[in-house]
């Protein structure tokens, strides 16, 4: 249970005007001050759009799993699509403040939530936020378009966490692009024989323009990847792992996808076959 289930708990006695009240002056207490996490970022805490999922640890528990069992402490590791920070503060957890971590988000009312939650934790010393979206580097400015639209208390808006820059939401249906912003590759930002351990990859289908723009790295620096592939466009761009002579593992079935497999996976760990020495004990025993 997480602390902030134990205060709900505490005053589930109370007499129920109390009971709203008392929920409602905690909410903004916590809005302010940030929610106390649980699981894999239990100690930490965040602020922004929260729900019960994220306040317990259950967001996607096998990319969190995947993460505390593989990063190590000093790694560099580059987190692409960022959100509101989630998986930023656990790789700032797991690398510490002899690591690094470049948090890449291109919406930029994200990149301010992002930037708080560092704050809120003091892990500004080792965490870097760029406002960029992450593509093949052709072009220097891209669009930025919304996901599905959701109900809220001002009528509908689109997700915070499904803005791309593919030009359609996860289902396939066209959007209209809102804004520019600003873009880059991961070959362009890092300099030649750059340091990157780990890249976790979560950018709503532009990993088919994400992957061809870090061929260098994938060769230079051999990262472990960690990624989500969207639509038949995203998983053809595994080729470019496989190219660089990664292995593929599927952390939702557990288990090695064989190299000509055309069956798509959702959640993806590419291990580079040089660095599999480092994890003798991948797969962990469940």
């Amino acid at each position: 249970m997480s602390n902030l289930q134990h205060i709900y708990k505490s005053i589930g006695h109370l007499p129920k005007p109390i009971r709203a009240v008392t929920k409602v002056l905690g909410n903004i207490y916590f809005g302010w001050r940030g929610y106390p996490m649980a699981g894999a970022l239990s100690g930490c805490r965040m602020q922004g759009q929260m729900n019960r999922v994220h306040l317990e640890g259950l967001y996607e528990p096998k990319v969190s799993q995947t993460i505390e069992q593989l990063v190590k402490p000093g790694w560099v590791c580059a987190d692409l699509g960022a959100n509101l920070g989630y998986f930023t503060l656990l790789l700032a957890k797991q690398v510490g403040r002899h690591g690094r971590v470049i948090a890449f988000e291109a919406h930029p009312d994200n990149v301010k939530q992002i930037a708080a939650n560092v704050r809120l934790n003091s892990f500004e010393s080792w965490v870097n936020i760029e406002n960029l979206a992450i593509a093949d580097g052709s072009n220097s400015v891209v669009q930025l378009f919304p996901g599905r639209l959701y109900s809220s208390f001002n009528g509908t808006e689109p997700s915070h966490c499904e803005w791309n820059i593919v030009g359609h939401d996860v289902e396939g249906n066209l959007t209209q692009a809102a804004f520019e912003v600003p873009a880059t590759s991961l070959d362009a930002y890092f300099p030649p024989n750059s340091r990157l351990d780990f890249i976790k990859i979560d950018i709503e289908g532009a990993e088919s323009q994400a992957l061809p723009g870090m061929r260098r790295l994938l060769r230079e620096a051999k990262p472990f990847v960690l990624i989500e592939f969207h639509g038949e466009k995203g998983w053809a761009s595994r080729h470019e792992l496989l190219n660089a002579d990664y292995c593929l593992y599927d952390i939702e079935q557990a288990q090695w996808l064989p190299s000509d497999s055309d069956n798509p996976v959702y959640q993806c760990l590419a291990l580079p076959k040089s660095r599999l020495s480092e994890v003798v004990d991948w797969p962990p025993q469940t």
